[in-house]
């Protein structure tokens, strides 16, 4: 029997790094960290637990994906505290991810809304108060004995009737003196002391609170790193710049008709110690190609406030001529390229007929204007494998971005849940839009309109090398090449600025993937992450040697924890100490 040690050692492993490919030995450690070793340690640690890789299975830098929304019942547009991020990072980190960008449907960036979640006669949970566009606060009018407020996106003036006494109560604490004509604008710590003085339960939630949640989270993680979980480096706005006429499952109702530099900054300090940024922007909305000469014109001292901001093209079908210039201006690559974007044949054969998308038409017509972060999704759902093979083959894969788009949902039953205010249906790896107006699997349209993905990026990866490598015409080397350039490096480069890549601790975050592109171990954040077996490293044995007092083996792998319905909605969320 072997005995227990704090490490084990793999030797003959394929080495893959920035710094190039070699073979060699690695020691993991108890605290999830990879180190190299040589013949000599062999030798000298002779009785630890030595496992021979056999020069099929490699090592790496640990994955990112820049393009999720969530896992495991946790959607970060939903999220509302440190707390929630934390669920989904946890969940995240089960599928042997190490680093994600937080990423956000479209969300009115000009309001937040103050919730009540009381069971009201004839109301129901309805929002209390929203945010004004162009203020900071929000605005309600007493009358009577009535709060009014302004419902932004139904255009309406909305009314919860409270006591006289709460209006005194209000009034005096305020300062407002006519009940029938003061308007007061009050801070978000306000409407809560509002919500507690009328009794009512309540959330508030919206982009700014999202965002704080969100950097609060990667604030705590910086002082004291969860194991296991998914590092959150910043966070990708996939709208509201988005074209309405490619909006895919974007409520249309907070797209923003226009962008300027101005208003985006405004959205980044929502959480000013956010430093990496992406976003997804249509080239043909107005404003767009200014923004972009914004960004160059400021760019130095976004850089001297340490801000990186990487935009995509994404969501749109904008022409030739659109596309040129948009991308000419520092674009770092085209958001789900062949989705949401008016192409007909992204899952189709498409030798049988040429590419419909202005977009995808760019992207083949050229490759060397093309950067390196080409986004596909390559679950088996979003894009076939004639068209995967087409772009890959036509612009490389060192132009490629493997994201998956997964929504929170994703490692729960199969189900019927919400993507923020736009019902969802989740059917095996794959979410579609579903009905509102009914309950269950039916959907909006025939064939129903993807709304997300559900499957793990690792999974995604190998689809990717399967499909565009087949096993008799390709070798080892290029197989490994395909999923370090298009999970690993491109991700990087395409989506963080050089200080960001240069600080990940690559050695607590890392993959092990085998000569088929499997995904048998992850280092995620100084936790041993178990994908797969393999005959070469026994996950029992390995388990049985490294799980000593103090240190907990994290198997990889969605688990639903709970299994509850509220409206034929699925409210489940995974424990985050799982």
């Amino acid at each position: 029997m072997r005995p227990r040690t704090n490490f084990i050692i793999i030797k003959n492993i394929i080495i893959r790094s920035t710094h190039g490919t070699s073979v060699g030995h690695i020691q993991i450690g108890q605290q999830g960290k990879w180190t190299i070793v040589n013949d000599i340690d062999l030798k000298r640690n002779i009785a630890v637990p030595t496992y021979d890789a056999k020069q099929i299975l490699t090592i790496m830098p640990g994955m990112l994906d820049s393009h999720v929304h969530g896992q495991g019942g946790m959607d970060f547009a939903d999220v509302k505290q440190p707390e929630d991020v934390l669920v989904a990072a946890m969940a995240l980190g089960q599928t042997g991810l190490s680093y994600a960008l937080a990423t956000l449907p479209s969300l009115d960036p000009n309001w937040c809304e103050l919730c009540l979640l009381d069971d009201l006669p004839n109301i129901g949970t309805v929002p209390l108060f929203k945010q004004l566009p162009g203020s900071a606060k929000s605005t309600y009018l007493i009358v009577d004995n009535k709060l009014f407020y302004v419902d932004k996106i139904a255009e309406t003036i909305q009314d919860i009737e409270v006591s006289p006494a709460i209006v005194a109560t209000l009034k005096a604490k305020f300062n407002i003196t006519d009940k029938n004509s003061s308007i007061s604008r009050l801070s978000l710590t306000q409407l809560k002391e509002i919500a507690t003085l009328t009794n009512h339960q309540h959330v508030v939630r919206g982009l700014p609170v999202v965002l704080q949640a969100i950097e609060t989270h990667m604030q705590n993680e910086k002082k004291s790193p969860t194991p296991g979980a998914t590092k959150i480096l910043g966070v990708h706005l996939e709208g509201p710049f988005i074209a309405q006429n490619c909006k895919g499952a974007h409520d249309e109702r907070v797209l923003q008709a226009s962008v300027d530099y101005d208003s985006f900054l405004s959205i980044l300090n929502y959480a000013p110690s956010i430093k990496e940024w992406k976003m997804t922007l249509a080239p043909d909305l107005p404003g767009a190609v200014q923004f972009m000469h914004d960004l160059l014109k400021h760019q130095d001292e976004l850089h001297a406030a340490g801000l990186s901001i990487k935009i995509n093209a994404g969501h749109t079908n904008a022409s030739p001529t659109f596309m040129d210039e948009f991308m000419s201006l520092g674009a770092a690559g085209v958001t789900h390229c062949g989705n949401a974007c008016k192409e007909t044949q992204c899952r189709k054969t498409v030798q049988d007929q040429a590419p419909t998308s202005h977009v995808v038409n760019w992207v083949l017509k050229n490759k060397e204007k093309c950067p390196k972060g080409i986004e596909l999704i390559v679950d088996g759902h979003h894009l076939s494998q004639s068209f995967v093979k087409l772009v890959t083959q036509t612009i490389g894969t060192e132009k490629i971005n493997l994201v998956t788009d997964a929504l929170g949902p994703t490692g729960l039953a199969d189900g019927r849940y919400m993507l923020g205010t736009l019902p969802i249906y989740k059917k095996g790896d794959v979410f579609y839009l579903a009905d509102p107006m009914q309950t269950g699997e039916a959907y909006t349209n025939n064939p129903p309109t993807l709304a997300g993905g559900a499957a793990p990026l690792h999974a995604c990866a190998q689809r990717f090398v399967a499909w565009t490598a087949a096993e008799k015409n390709s070798t080892f080397d290029e197989r490994m090449e395909k999923i370090y350039l298009s999970a690993i490096q491109n991700p990087k480069t395409s989506s963080l600025s050089e200080n960001a890549i240069s600080n990940l601790d690559e050695q607590s975050n890392a993959v092990i993937f085998d000569e088929h592109g499997k995904l048998i171990l992850s280092l995620v954040n100084h936790a041993i992450i178990f994908l797969n077996e393999s005959a070469l490293i026994p996950l029992k044995e390995i388990e049985k040697t490294l799980s000593i007092p103090g240190y907990s083996l994290h198997a990889g792998g969605e688990k639903n924890v709970c299994a509850s319905e509220e409206n034929g909605i699925n409210q489940c969320k995974i424990d985050p100490m799982h």
